[in-house]
C-alpha cells in the first residue's frame, strides 16, 4: 500500500469545515502564511495546520522530520513489482512462469565469491549474484550489472560508477524482519574488501585485485598476523564511497581489461549481514534467482526460485526473470543411454557427449527434417583448454627435459579419436590459449607434435635413457565420469610405450584434487580451464611467478603449477600495461611461446561443448566463455511436466 507525501502554502482567514467524501479537514483561523501537510493513504487523509507563526515553524522542523522519517521508511522496502502469474503474457509473446530442469556434469562447490574457482559454482553464483558489470551472453561485451554507469578518467586509472536506484538483496533472516535492503555503495565497497583480506578460502586476491588496485596489496597485508582481530590496519584506498550511489576505484596504472576483472564472479556484490550470518556459507545476493537456505552441495539437486523483487527488465520492458524456478540435477550424460538422456524431461543438458549428439540425428532425422524437432543441438567451441599440470616442485619433474620428452610422447589426435570418439575442437599441439581468438594466431606458436624419437632423445638427456631410474610419477584426476580415467589410462600406456615409464593413476574427488594441487601434493593433476573473461590473457595469468608464495606450505593459486620465469613475468606485465589489445597480445604471444618451451604443462585438447536444448526454450544463449543467464529465458508455452523417477 503506498503513500503520498504533499506540501501546500495557503492564506486562511476564516475558520472552515471542508468535507470531501466524508473526510473533514479543520483549519484554524491565521494571519500568517503557513504550510499544510497532508499524510495520504489509501484509506483516508490528514492536514495538519498551527494556529500560530510560531508554531508553525515549530511544525515545520516537526514535518521535516516526519519527511525524513517516511522516506527512509519507503526506501527501506522494495518498490512493488507487478504481480506476475504462470501463463501470463509480457510484451512481445514472452510468456512468465514454469520450472526450468537443467542437467549438468559437474556440481558447484561453493557460492562464497573469493573461493569460487570451478565452473559448476560460477554458473550458480552468476544467477544469485551480481556485480558491478556483467557480460553479455551474447556478444560478451560489458553490460550495466548493479551499476547503472560508469566513466574512465583520461589517465584510464579513475573508475567512477553510479548505481541503479532499486537494487535489493534477496529477502531473507539474516536482515530485520526478513526483508532484502537496499544496495548501496558501501556494499560495494565492503565486497572488494572482502576480497582483499586474507583468509583460507579467499583464492583469487592475487588474480583479480592485487596487482591493479590502489593500496590492495597493503590492506592484505596489514592484517596482523596471528592475532584475534579481523581488522586491518590501513584502509584500502583504492575504493572511496562518494555517496550511497557512487563509488570510485582507483589503480596502480592503466589496465584496460580491469572492467572484465569487475564482471568476473569475486567481486560478486554481498552483504555483510549475510557474511556475518553465514560466513562462507553465504548464500544472499541481487540476482534474478535466490536459494531459501544454505545449499547442500554434498546431494544431487539444487532449487534456484524466482527473485521477485529484481530490479531488471529485457529490451522490451518486460520484468525479469520470467521462470518461476530452476531445478540443477547433477547427472552423468556420458554414462547414459540416448533414450534415458531424451526421456529424462531435462530441458537443457550440458556437456552431452559428441556421440549421443550423432545418434540422436540419426533416430530423429525425421523430426529434424519436418522442422518440428524436439530438441536443439548447439555445438560451441569455447574459451577453455583440457591439460596435464606438472608440479615444479618435484624434484623430477623440475628438469625442463622431462616434461618436454613428456609431451612429445603423447599422440594428441590418436586421444580424441579413440578415447573422446571426437569429443573436442583440435589437439593441444599449440599453447595453453585455444585456437579461438581472430586477433590472437596460436598458429604461430611452436607446440608439441607428437614425436616419439625426439621425446626419447630429450629423457636420455635428462639421464634416464630408456626410462631406467625413472621413479614413478602420480596423476591425480577428478572422479568426473569415465572420460577422466580412460583417458589417463591411455596416456599411461603411452608413456610406457615411448619411454619406458610409469605413472600411477589415483582418483580422488574434485574437491580433494584442487586442494592438493594448490599445495603441491602430488606429481601431475588433470586440470580444466575455461576463460573467465575473452582474452589470451585469462590462460596466462595461471602462470604469473609472483603468484607464487614462498613456501610449498602455503596453497598457490592460480599458478598451482608454482612456475616463476623472470622473462616471462615481465613480457605479462608488458602486456597488462599496454593501451590497445593489439599491444597487449603481442607481449602476450612473447610469454606464451617461453611458457611452451619451458612446458609447465602438457596441453591435450582444446574445449569444445554440446548442449541439448529443449525446442519449448526460447532466449538461451551459448557462448565460447559458457556465460549463463536464465533471467531472460522463458518457454514457448508454459506446461506442468512431471520428471520420470
Amino acid at each position: 500500500m503506498g503513500f503520498f507525501l504533499h506540501f501546500r502554502v495557503i492564506l486562511c482567514s476564516k475558520v472552515a469545515i471542508m468535507r470531501n467524501k466524508g473526510r473533514k479537514l479543520l483549519l484554524w483561523e491565521t494571519n500568517c502564511i503557513f504550510l499544510i501537510f497532508v499524510y495520504q493513504l489509501s484509506y483516508g487523509s490528514m492536514i495538519f495546520i498551527p494556529p500560530q507563526p510560531l508554531a508553525c515553524f515549530r511544525t515545520i522542523r516537526w514535518i521535516l522530520l516526519m519527511v525524513i522519517f517516511f522516506v527512509a521508511c519507503r526506501e527501506a522496502t522494495p518498490p512493488k513489482q507487478p504481480t506476475l502469474t504462470s501463463g501470463q503474457e509480457g510484451k512481445g509473446g514472452r510468456v512468465y512462469g514454469g520450472t526450468l530442469q537443467l542437467s549438468e556434469v559437474q556440481f558447484p562447490q561453493t557460492l562464497f565469491p573469493a573461493a569460487i574457482t570451478d565452473v559448476g559454482s560460477s554458473h550458480l553464483a552468476n544467477q544469485v549474484y551480481e556485480g558491478l558489470v556483467r557480460l553479455d551472453p551474447v556478444t560478451l561485451n560489458i553490460r550495466p550489472g548493479v551499476a547503472k554507469s560508469w566513466e574512465i578518467d583520461s589517465s584510464g586509472t579513475v573508475y567512477t560508477f553510479r548505481l541503479k536506484p532499486n537494487v535489493y538483496f534477496h529477502d531473507d533472516s539474516c536482515f530485520p524482519k526478513g526483508k532484502g535492503r537496499k544496495l548501496v555503495a558501501e556494499d560495494v565497497a565492503y565486497s572488494i574488501q572482502l576480497l582483499c583480506t586474507p583468509q583460507p578460502q579467499n583464492l583469487l586476491f592475487n588474480s583479480t585485485v592485487k596487482e591493479h588496485l590502489v593500496g590492495a596489496t597493503d590492506y592484505h597485508d596489514s592484517f596482523p598476523a596471528n592475532e584475534d582481530t579481523e581488522a586491518p590496519k590501513v584502509a584500502l584506498s583504492g575504493v572511496e564511497v562518494l555517496n550511497d550511489s557512487t563509488l570510485q576505484l582507483r589503480l596502480k596504472q592503466p589496465y584496460f581489461s580491469f572492467i572484465y576483472t569487475l564482471a568476473h564472479t569475486p567481486l560478486a556484490i554481498i552483504p555483510r549481514e549475510a557474511v556475518k550470518a553465514y560466513g562462507t556459507d553465504t548464500y544472499i545476493g541481487t540476482g534474478p534467482f535466490m536459494l531459501g537456505s544454505i545449499p547442500d552441495f554434498s546431494g544431487n539437486r539444487l532449487v534456484l526460485h524466482r527473485n521477485t523483487n529484481y530490479h531488471g527488465r529485457d529490451t522490451l520492458g518486460n520484468q525479469l526473470p520470467f521462470l518461476d524456478s530452476i531445478v540443477i540435477h547433477l547427472t552423468d550424460t556420458r554414462n547414459s543411454t540416448l533414450s534415458e538422456i531424451v526421456e529424462s524431461n531435462y530441458h537443457i543438458i550440458n556437456q552431452l557427449p559428441s556421440e549421443s549428439v550423432t545418434r540422436l540425428v540419426e533416430e530423429e532425422l525425421q523430426s529434424f527434417q519436418s522442422g518440428k524437432p524436439k530438441f536443439i543441438v548447439s555445438r560451441e567451441p569455447e574459451m577453455g583448454t583440457h591439460y596435464y599440470q606438472f608440479n615444479l616442485t618435484s624434484e623430477t619433474l623440475k628438469n625442463p627435459k622431462v616434461r618436454m620428452a613428456l609431451n612429445y610422447a603423447v599422440n594428441r589426435v590418436r586421444l580424441i579419436n579413440d578415447i573422446l570418439k571426437g569429443d573436442a575442437k583440435g589437439p593441444g599441439h599449440y599453447g595453453i590459449t585455444p585456437p579461438i581468438y581472430p586477433d590472437y594466431e596460436t598458429i604461430h606458436l611452436f607446440g608439441y607434435q607428437h614425436d616419439p624419437e625426439k621425446a626419447r632423445q630429450l629423457l636420455t638427456e635428462a639421464g634416464y635413457p630408456n626410462g631406467e631410474g625413472f621413479p614413478i610419477l602420480e596423476l591425480k584426476i577428478n572422479d568426473n565420469g569415465y572420460k577422466n580415467t580412460n583417458v589417463a589410462i591411455e596416456i599411461q600406456n603411452q608413456l610406457r610405450d615411448v619411454l619406458g615409464i610409469h605413472i600411477d593413476i589415483e582418483v580422488i574427488p574434485f574437491e580433494q584434487k584442487l586442494s592438493d594441487m594448490r599445495l603441491a601434493r602430488g606429481d601431475i593433476f588433470r586440470t580444466t580451464w575455461l576463460a573467465d573473461y575473452p582474452s589470451p590473457e585469462s590462460f596466462l595469468s595461471l602462470f604469473y611467478g609472483k603468484h607464487v608464495p614462498a613456501s610449498t606450505e602455503e596453497p598457490s593459486f592460480p599458478n598451482s603449477t608454482r612456475y616463476v620465469n623472470a622473462e616471462f613475468d615481465a613480457l605479462f606485465e608488458k602486456a597488462m600495461r599496454a593501451q590497445t589489445r593489439s599491444e597487449s597480445l603481442g607481449y602476450l604471444m612473447q610469454a606464451e611461446q617461453i611458457l611452451i618451451d619451458d612446458a609447465p604443462v602438457l596441453v591435450l585438447w582444446y574445449k569444445e561443448n554440446y548442449k541439448l536444448i529443449h525446442a519449448d526454450v526460447r532466449n538461451f544463449f551459448t557462448n565460447a566463455l559458457d556465460v549463463r543467464d536464465y533471467s531472460e529465458v522463458y518457454f514457448r508455452s508454459v506446461r506442468k511436466i512431471e520428471r520420470k523417477g
